[in-house]
């Protein structure tokens, strides 16, 4: 006869299983699977690597400006 405490594990191994399961499947879902790129984003794409003298802000500049402590 199994125990409480045996059933206590059993139950949280199957909750870790479904959060994976779950984790995962949210993972590889991809909404755009199958879709096709037009050529006038892939000419933007490309208009937009060649400018390389745009400036980025990185995330920790962000953080500093925009987040309140």
């Amino acid at each position: 006869m199994p125990t409480m405490s045996m059933l206590k594990d059993r139950k949280f191994v199957s909750l870790v299983r479904m959060t994976v399961a779950e984790s995962v499947q949210q993972v590889l879902a991809d909404p755009d699977f199958g879709l096709e790129i037009k050529d006038s984003f892939k000419k933007r794409l490309l208009k937009y690597k060649s400018q390389k003298s745009k400036k980025f802000t990185s995330l920790a500049e962000i953080k500093k400006r925009y987040l309140l402590n």
